[in-house]
């Protein structure tokens, strides 16, 4: 063979250059709606008292909300593909160590748990596990499957029985929270918030069902499954590296989805358009920044914000257990006395920090430190086999 050919490589498989800044940009998002509930689930805005309160809530809750979720969970389901896809180029089936890697995840959101009763990597392990099931599907199957989750099965039950309203869903869920704590035989403790051990077992225990039937009935996990499988489909026909055509033209397509659905959830308020509505923000954004961060004008100035996008893994653990500490009783209370404002600034701060440290990291490593380790678990027992120019590391 050749050495032209053995250079080659699938247009697919080719390095995207803008996806760890939009990564980052994400990781930014997420912080920032801790930030704002300060690591708690609640919002308190009793300490609010001046327009840039205003200004933050509004960033926090209107431009972040589950947005910045959203653009993590299409991102995830694009790396999934893009480690799939190269290991298949270099003829190994990798779905028995994605197992494994996403066993580490999980196991590694257990230990973020223990601090923050938010933490995303649990979900984001299990729901992985059904895409390696699907790995083999034809790609128009995927698309019918965002279709089937983007109409999401537990709301759109939840209307056919009657519950229309947010109060009647949240009875409902309450109920199956109930049910399922009776028969673990677990019964529900307010945490006490000056008590770290009291935090990490309500975490654990009664936090832990809480979490999971949030997540379907409150849309997010059907809406972070559909944002799987459209990462897949992106990659599978190479969408970001096609140029930015492909890019604006879908960022075309999802605004007018967007205002659509908007203008109609307006007129007819709905559990389901919101969170339709939700999907197509994040659509939006997906495609918005991509094509920024392609800019030529702008391409040169991403380090800092790729840097923390190629050590999501580190920042993401790192934020929530540092943070946990700052805000809550059990560290040094800070949540008790900030307001939006102060809480939003020390987000940004703490992002800087990471963007430094990270940038300083890169340097003289080609992984985070978190994402080192992963991958040395994930590849134990296995040949290194690298190839040059592979995709971006789905850190």
């Amino acid at each position: 063979m050749s050495v032209e050919k053995e250079k080659e490589v699938p247009l697919r498989l080719q390095r995207i250059q803008c996806v760890d800044a939009v990564r980052g940009t994400a990781l930014l998002m997420i912080l920032l709606v801790h930030c704002w509930f300060s690591y708690s689930g609640v919002v308190d805005r009793s300490l609010d008292v001046s327009w840039p309160d205003s200004v933050a809530h509004f960033i926090s809750f209107h431009v972040c909300k589950d947005r910045g979720f959203f653009i993590f969970s299409f991102l995830f389901g694009l790396s999934f593909f893009l480690q799939m896809d190269h290991a298949a180029y270099r003829g190994i089936d990798f779905r028995g160590r994605f197992c494994w890697r996403l066993t580490l995840l999980f196991l590694m959101g257990m230990v973020d748990r223990i601090f923050f009763k938010g933490d995303i990597l649990i979900h984001f392990s299990l729901a992985g596990l059904l895409m390696v099931v699907m790995w083999k599907l034809k790609t128009r199957w995927f698309v019918l499957l965002v279709c089937i989750c983007l109409c999401q099965p537990v709301i759109l039950y939840q209307s056919l029985v009657g519950n229309t309203s947010p109060g009647d869903v949240e009875a409902s869920m309450l109920h199956t929270v109930n049910s399922c704590q009776q028969y673990l035989g677990w019964t529900w403790r307010e945490a006490d918030p000056s008590s770290f051990l009291s935090m990490a077992k309500t975490n654990y225990l009664s936090g832990f069902v809480y979490t999971f039937v949030l997540y379907l009935y409150n849309g997010r996990f059907w809406t972070m499954l559909a944002m799987f499988f459209m990462g897949v489909i992106a990659g599978r026909t190479a969408f970001f590296q096609r140029g930015i055509k492909p890019v604006g033209i879908a960022l075309a397509i999802a605004a007018v989805v967007l205002v659509v659905l908007k203008a109609w959830l307006i007129l007819s308020p709905s559990l389901l358009l919101d969170k339709m509505v939700y999907a197509a923000m994040a659509a939006c954004m997906i495609c918005g920044l991509a094509l920024i961060y392609s800019l030529p004008r702008v391409k040169g100035h991403l380090t800092y914000l790729t840097s923390v996008g190629r050590t999501t893994l580190t920042c993401y653990l790192s934020q929530n257990i540092l943070l946990s500490w700052l805000f809550f009783p059990w560290g040094l209370g800070v949540g008790l006395h900030a307001s939006t404002f102060e809480r939003f600034c020390i987000g940004v701060g703490f992002y800087v920090v990471q963007m430094l440290l990270a940038t300083w990291y890169l340097k003289t490593h080609r992984f985070g430190p978190v994402e080192w380790v992963w991958r040395k678990l994930t590849k134990m027992g296995l040949e290194k086999k690298e190839t040059p120019g592979g995709p971006a590391s789905a850190a």
